[in-house]
């Protein structure tokens, strides 16, 4: 429980700082979104293989 408060809190202050960048500098904004848009994508890529692996043992 401690831990998902603690997941909450980060969200929470990522959404917070998210927001600072967008009120003051939409670029930087932008490419923080870009950057997680990215590690996203790149996980959703390693995720696939990986199961197509497992598929293919």
């Amino acid at each position: 429980m401690i831990h998902l408060l603690y997941l909450v809190h980060e969200i929470l202050n990522l959404d917070l700082i998210l927001h600072v960048h967008y009120q003051y500098n939409v670029v930087h904004h932008t490419l923080i979104y870009n950057q997680v848009h990215i590690d996203m994508c790149n996980h959703q890529v390693y995720f696939h293989k990986f199961h197509n692996l497992d598929h293919m043992v």
